[in-house]
């Protein structure tokens, strides 16, 4: 039976978890229980059509599974402008996980998940600097952007010597938080 066939008569499940089989997508973020990709949207897309499953395609965007969506950790004590970037990101087609601390986001099980950590510097208990810092031990390649309503160029300095992609200042502009993060992650 070639893979077309084997894919036509299984169940929209059953090809979901043949696909985590091949680590097209996996399993990730915890409770949520959304699907991500691995590879590319273009890879899943080619390797979905040359399985002939289309129709698997178009159900996963139907139901809203986060197949292609990019996840944006957002850390910042600030629970206005926690809401207001995450809306911001999720316009923008991201999958955003917000997080009201450093520590909350270290304690999720989110971490694994995540494209990009978008966190704030200046915050109680853990700073966006000590966060880095956690990050780039548990995840050293996860890209890291940081915001801040300070104007200090040793804290520029200190944040992208510590591995940060860019410090961006608040209030955050679109355009410059748009163009870092097709930057770091790609749209």
């Amino acid at each position: 039976m070639n893979i077309f066939n084997m894919f036509r008569r299984q169940s929209i499940e059953r090809q979901v978890r043949a696909l985590v089989r091949q680590g097209l997508i996996q399993q990730s973020i915890g409770q949520s229980g959304r699907i991500r990709p691995t590879y590319s949207y273009h890879r899943i897309g080619d390797r979905l059509t040359e399985m002939g499953s289309m129709r698997l395609w178009e159900a996963l965007e139907r139901v809203s599974v986060s197949v292609l969506k990019k996840a944006v950790a957002v850390v910042d004590d600030d629970e206005a402008v926690l809401d207001a970037t995450s809306s911001f990101l999720e316009a923008l087609g991201y999958d955003a996980l917000a997080f009201s601390s450093g520590e909350a986001f270290l304690a999720s099980d989110a971490g694994g998940g995540v494209s990009c950590l978008l966190t704030d510097v200046n915050m109680p208990g853990i700073s966006g600097l000590e966060l880095q810092d956690r990050v780039r031990q548990l995840r050293p390649a996860l890209p890291i952007i940081m915001m801040t309503a300070l104007t200090d160029d040793a804290l520029r300095r200190r944040a992208l010597a510590g591995g940060a992609r860019e410090l961006l200042r608040k209030p955050l502009a679109a355009d410059d938080l748009i163009r870092c993060l097709e930057d770091t992650i790609g749209s």
